[in-house]
């Protein structure tokens, strides 16, 4: 009953279309019927009666349990009648033996398969389905080994039948002298005598029967010689039939005009073109040749293409440039390529009148150039470490006269590290300057210039970016850093200082008062002078973390380097800082809203009462 409906593919509103073509465009080789299902489905009816093919139905939850409720409900609300008279009560009904009643005068039961046959079933028990499958599977396979084992136990038996007949017939055809084994022997004891007597050596029979195998061999080879030079005959008859079909094919087609004749010249050009990819060439791989040849054609006119159109633009290009430089030259010219007649007669005229000589005296003089100044710009800058090493010396010196600690002292290290954008820009010089102008061609040379011309472009830029790139390139103070090394009096390195990230706030500050003053000493004074030119120096918060012993070893460095100090400090340093100065204001503003100002001056006792 519910057969045809549970079997119809159920198709969403949004792909029917997308199915329909699928399936007017596929062969399925069976039997689809589907339906369209709208995203509205129509709630389901009531149930006519208790007895409804309905009730019987469970549906199970999913995208079209809606629908499938209201259709079953719409079409299949048929009785379900325990006897065959009941049928007269309903419309329409069925009775548990799949007699189906459809209309008041239409009956139907299809008995093709039986109706408890679980296997054809589409509704229902899916496990009870497969386990009838299963079970009717295993029937099956046992009936065909059982049938199996007949037929193999019948062929057995007549193979046995087939030999026994076979022998049976043999023994009855058998003569009693092909068994006599006594009167055979004998016949082939008198044989092996006669051969024996034929085929000694002095005998003619043994010399014949060499020619005989020697003539035999010769025979057997000029026949297979023979059997090959026929198959070559035929297929050679074979190939020059068709290729006089082909040439008479092509005679007709260059009569007829179909067909363009070539010259000997384009013949010799296809024949080295042909030949260059296959030395030799037949008629079933001239094809094959063929298109490889039409292929290098085609590549080899893109090629020319391409190098035509990149020419043109470059005479385009050429030509702007020069209109654009020269508007006055080009005034009766157009700036297009159309007139590039023009342009070279104009190219000829400055030529005729010398020009490449002034562009050969320029090219001389920047190379002459170029070689000098810009090496001796490299050279300044290679051997600016050097000089920074000289100036640090006497730097040295002067923190060779202070401890830095007991029994230890402060040495400065210089260590060239340039940056990467310093590194390519000495690379440039090097390039602009050590290269063999004498031999560079045009190209190369104007390669040169355009990059010393980006160089001093840069040089003299106003760009932000310009001008920080100058002071990488040209600062060589940036191209160095200063390492600080604790020695001992044997020049034996204790300590190597990069930083005071690992120190602590006192000797952090050790450390940058050292520094400073090598820094001062190398920025005021020159090398050879005892003291800086300028000695005066304040300190804002001296000192303020280094403990008494530390701070006097730093006011020992300034004292020594000969350094006004003029310090701002908190009061506990007044003890300790008082050996170092000769006088000190106090500054107080206890009320956050005045500060009052205390002079005091003091001198040497003993020199008091020297002058005394």
């Amino acid at each position: 009953m519910l057969r045809p409906f549970a079997l119809t593919l159920l198709v969403r509103s949004d792909i029917l279309a997308t199915v329909r073509r699928w399936v007017d465009e596929h062969h399925l080789g069976t039997r689809l019927v589907y339906e369209e299902v709208e995203r509205n489905s129509p709630p389901p009816r009531p149930a006519s009666s208790p007895i409804s093919l309905v009730h019987r139905v469970s549906i199970a939850d999913g995208a079209f349990a809606e629908w499938v409720s209201g259709a079953l409900s719409e079409r299949y609300d048929v009785a379900c009648v325990d006897a065959v008279d009941d049928l007269d009560d309903h419309a329409r009904a069925v009775t548990i033996n799949g007699q189906i009643k459809s209309s008041r005068t239409r009956y139907e039961k299809n008995d093709r398969i039986a109706i408890a046959e679980r296997s054809h079933w589409v509704l229902g028990d899916r496990d009870a389905k497969l386990e009838a499958l299963v079970e009717r599977r295993q029937a099956a396979q046992r009936e065909w080994d059982a049938a199996n084992d007949v037929v193999r136990s019948a062929m057995v038996r007549q193979r046995a039948a087939s030999e026994r007949v076979g022998a049976l017939r043999a023994i009855r055809e058998q003569r009693w002298a092909d068994i006599d084994r006594d009167t055979a022997a004998s016949a082939v004891a008198d044989l092996r005598h006669q051969l024996v007597v034929l085929t000694r050596g002095d005998g003619d029979l043994q010399q014949a029967i060499d020619a005989s195998e020697a003539a035999r061999a010769v025979r057997d080879r000029l026949r297979g010689r023979a059997k090959d030079a026929g198959i070559v005959l035929s297929e050679t008859r074979h190939r020059l039939r068709d290729l006089d079909e082909v040439v008479a094919g092509l005679d007709a087609e260059i009569a007829s005009g179909a067909l363009a004749e070539v010259d000997e010249e384009t013949t010799s050009a296809l024949d080295t073109r042909y030949r260059a990819v296959q030395r030799s060439i037949a008629r079933s791989t001239i094809a094959e040749v063929g298109q490889q040849v039409q292929d290098r054609l085609h590549r080899e006119r893109d090629r020319a293409l391409t190098t035509a159109i990149e020419a043109g633009n470059l005479c385009q290009r050429l030509i702007t440039e020069f209109v654009d430089h020269w508007p006055a030259a080009s005034a009766d010219l157009s700036a297009s390529i159309a007139d590039r007649r023009g342009f070279l007669e104009m190219l000829n005229e400055i030529v005729a009148h010398g020009l490449p000589e002034y562009e050969a005296r320029f090219l001389q003089l920047f190379r002459e150039r170029s070689s000098s100044l810009i090496g001796e710009l490299r050279n300044e800058i290679l051997g600016a470490p050097r000089e920074i090493e000289d100036r640090v010396r006497p730097v040295n010196a002067s923190l060779r006269r202070s401890p830095f600690d007991a029994d230890r002292y402060l040495r400065l290290r210089v260590k060239t590290r340039r940056t990467d954008t310093v590194n390519r820009f000495m690379n440039d010089l090097k390039s602009i300057s050590e290269g063999s102008w004498g031999d560079d061609d045009a190209a190369s040379a104007e390669a040169r210039f355009a990059l010393l011309a980006d160089l001093m472009r840069r040089f003299s830029s106003s760009d932000h970016v310009d001008r920080v790139w100058t002071s990488q390139c040209l600062d060589t103070r940036l191209h160095v850093r200063f390492r600080a090394e604790e020695i001992d009096d044997h020049d034996r390195v204790h300590a190597t200082y990069d930083s005071g990230a690992a120190m602590s706030g006192g000797q952090q500050q050790k450390l940058v008062v050292f520094c400073l003053a090598a820094a001062l000493r190398y920025r005021l004074a020159d090398p050879d002078d005892e003291y800086s030119r300028y000695g005066t120096i304040v300190l804002d918060e001296a000192f303020d973390k280094a403990d008494t012993r530390y701070t006097r070893m730093a006011l020992d460095v300034f004292v020594a380097f000969g350094f006004q100090l003029v310090l701002a400090t908190p009061q506990k340093l007044l003890q300790t800082i008082e050996p170092y100065v000769g006088a000190a204001t106090s500054i107080d503003n206890p009320t956050r809203r005045r500060s009052t100002v205390a002079d005091v001056t003091w001198t040497d006792r003993a020199t008091d009462e020297d002058n005394t």
